[in-house]
């Protein structure tokens, strides 16, 4: 009822109450720093940027208390990521500390490549898909040779090929953006998308 009035200032301590009172609700702390970010709005409809930092502290806060699954580090890191888009590097801090959890969902671990290429780490972009493709290709492998047949084998091929696909998209635009060219000395010898070179 106060998020359909506008009044997002009741919200707040209601986020925070629920919160306080069991540290371990992570819905609250996900979809409190969801509407901070997001749904908190100006007059003019318009995401209110000063609330950012608040929803920001309520995923480190959630993280710290629930530091036993992905969720809340995930969700920090896509507030970097997304929402603030001027810290790469945070994204890639909190989306590399979920992805160390064994709750992770396979699909939710490509988000990390993105970060890595947007905080210009293109060789940890490119192990790391190298990485996960390769141990989705051994996971479809093992499935084949083990008694897992049906949606579980279709699944794992599924992740892999969509790996694959991702992996070749990267090395594509890479090659297109002439950061290849750049490693090898030859960035000067053709019109490249990213001329003038990219940051």
């Amino acid at each position: 009822a106060f998020f359909d009035e506008g009044n997002f200032d009741a919200i707040l301590p209601i986020i925070r109450l629920v919160t306080v009172l069991d540290l371990h609700q992570i819905d609250v702390y996900a979809t409190g720093m969801w509407h901070i970010a997001y749904n908190f709005t100006d007059e003019g409809s318009r995401s209110d940027r000063r609330y950012v930092p608040s929803a920001v502290a309520l995923g480190v806060e959630g993280a710290k208390n629930n530091p036993q699954t992905y969720e809340l580090f995930y969700e920090t890191g896509w507030l970097y990521y997304h929402k603030i888009e001027d810290d790469y590097d945070q994204s890639v801090k909190w989306f590399e500390q979920a992805m160390e959890r064994p709750d992770v969902f396979t699909a939710r671990r490509n988000i990390l490549n993105m970060a890595y290429q947007r905080a210009g780490m293109v060789d940890k972009a490119t192990n790391y898909l190298e990485d996960l493709l390769s141990k989705a290709e051994k996971e479809l492998e093992e499935g084949k040779k083990s008694s897992r047949q049906g949606l579980d084998l279709f699944q794992l091929r599924q992740n892999r090929d969509t790996l694959e696909n991702i992996f070749d998209n990267h090395l594509i635009r890479m090659a297109q953006r002439g950061w290849l060219a750049k490693q090898g000395g030859y960035y000067d010898s053709w019109e490249y998308d990213t001329k003038p070179p990219f940051d």
